[in-house]
């Protein structure tokens, strides 16, 4: 902030549009520049004699501005937040409750220059409303459904010229409160030519990706890391399916084959066998029988699992993948399926659903429904296994953990994403002195367009990852540790998880 008080309008200008500022968070940029449209000679002076080293040589001939120029800089500082040189988009809820009330101006500021202070919380009243609209906006939109259509687009692009500098984040120190490692991104997957909704590593060091583009990507990640100078290209391209690709699912069977599975809304999910020797890929199976949009899969009870569109959930035969039982009970589109082994040991299956609610199914009771969780306030977009705790993330941007124990109860909302959460994955430890459990973090992934790592002991984001200039739609980690992620930019992300 001392920095900041020798700046001219247009020096102040150039700064707010660099995406390389050293603060903490966008909050720290907000009450730098409120400093600096405040301040006086005298503040000059103040911060001179604290520390006259620091003083940055090419400013020294700006301290002797006028000290009733504040007005002047206070009406600039309204122009900032018009303009969007401020980047709301990247600030918390809670940041932006504090500057749409006024509260981090002086009061003694206020008293003093009472006429644009009065014009600044205007502006920044209003500017909030619509950042508030917005995120309101994006959750109540997956509640129709998860096509992204031209209005969508139109809204997309409203929000871009509002904000039309926040394309590229800024490289904070900290985001949110949450550190991030510079650099962290080992490499960036650019092969399809739509959003990617999933990645799963499918054998060792071999990715697969799906995208709207209706097509499957393979990538081999040991060659794209040793190939640091060249462009990444998938080793095949799959063009099966005739619609997005949403979901894949690595799964073993009674065979010594290699599959996954794909899930597409082409009501359809497609089996492959990838050939390990031949590095091929082939279709094997196409499994029929959803009415709708097929968006999510699991294993569980030696059962392929699907959830739809069409608010039902059918379990395959792993072996011969015939259509066994299908489950009702959802009374909305199915989004999130994960297995569950509970504290006492049993083997359950949870669903998630755009009812707001989280589904329990026991397969030892011929997949009776034994619960149903209610906490979100929105469609809950993904559901993951977290040890023995269950964890949901939702449209409504919270995250909740579940106990598993007796009684079944939520234990925490996690708050810190500004968008829908749309995956949900887990860190495994490195070092088994580190703590109890097999995970470090708990990750999650937005329509904020970041990654969140979280400490479950303590509730806490310990690092927000961004990198993606869209939406987060899926994540992975890969058998060496590798955080992998997917996103509506249409790539797909390395990420450099190792010092984590």
């Amino acid at each position: 902030e001392k920095e900041w008080l020798y700046l001219t309008k247009d020096d102040l200008e150039e700064i707010l549009m660099k995406n390389d500022l050293v603060c903490e968070t966008e909050m720290d940029v907000v009450k730098a520049a409120y400093s600096w449209a405040t301040a006086s000679s005298q503040d000059i002076d103040k911060a001179n004699s604290l520390n006259s080293d620091s003083e940055p040589n090419d400013r020294k001939a700006l301290k002797k501005f006028d000290s009733s120029s504040a007005q002047g800089r206070l009406l600039c500082l309204t122009e900032f937040f018009r303009s969007g040189l401020v980047r709301l988009a990247y600030l918390s809820e809670d940041d932006l409750l504090k500057i749409k009330s006024g509260s981090f101006f002086s009061k003694e500021k206020q008293k003093e220059y009472p006429k644009e202070h009065g014009a600044l919380l205007k502006q920044c009243e209003a500017v909030v409303d619509i950042q508030l609209q917005l995120y309101d906006e994006t959750c109540k939109r997956v509640k129709i459904d998860d096509v992204e259509t031209d209005s969508d687009l139109a809204e997309q692009g409203e929000l871009n010229k509002l904000n039309k500098l926040t394309q590229e984040p800024r490289k904070y120190d900290y985001v949110g409160g949450a550190l991030v490692t510079s650099n962290c991104i080992i490499r960036s997957l650019d092969g399809h030519s739509g959003y990617v909704y999933t990645v799963k590593e499918i054998d060792d060091d071999i990715l697969a990706s799906g995208s709207r583009d209706h097509t499957i990507n393979i990538w081999d990640k040991k060659l794209i890391m040793q190939e640091q100078d060249t462009k990444p290209i998938p080793i095949l391209t799959l063009e099966e399916h005739r619609d997005r690709v949403v979901k894949l699912w690595s799964f073993k069977n009674s065979s010594s084959k290699i599959l996954f599975a794909s899930c597409s809304f082409d009501n359809t999910i497609r089996i492959w066998e990838w050939d390990r020797e031949k590095r091929t890929c082939n279709c094997i199976k196409v499994l029929e029988g959803h009415e709708n949009w097929v968006t999510s899969i699991t294993t569980c009870a030696n059962k392929l699992v699907t959830g739809s569109a069409d608010n039902t959930i059918k379990l395959w035969n792993i072996d011969t993948f015939e259509c066994e039982n299908t489950i009702i009970g959802h009374r909305d589109h199915v989004y999130g399926l994960c297995r569950l082994i509970t504290a006492a040991g049993t083997e359950l299956l949870a669903s998630s659903s755009m009812d707001k609610t989280v589904k329990i199914w026991d397969p030892s009771k011929n997949w009776e429904c034994v619960r149903t969780l209610k906490g979100h306030g929105d469609s809950v977009r993904c559901v993951f296994a977290y040890g023995d705790m269950l964890i949901s993330g939702a449209a409504d941007g919270t995250i909740i953990v579940w106990s598993t124990g007796q009684p079944w109860k939520m234990m925490k909302v996690l708050t810190g994403h500004t968008g829908v959460v749309e995956a949900l994955s887990a860190l495994p430890r490195t070092d088994a002195s580190e703590g109890n459990g097999p995970y470090k973090y708990l990750v999650s992934a937005s329509r904020d367009n970041s990654i969140k790592m979280w400490d479950i002991n303590s509730y806490k984001c310990e690092r927000t990852l961004i990198g993606h200039k869209n939406w987060v739609k899926g994540l992975a980690v890969t058998r060496s540790g590798n955080l992998v992620s997917a996103s509506a930019d249409s790539t797909v992300k390395i990420w450099k998880t190792d010092e984590f």
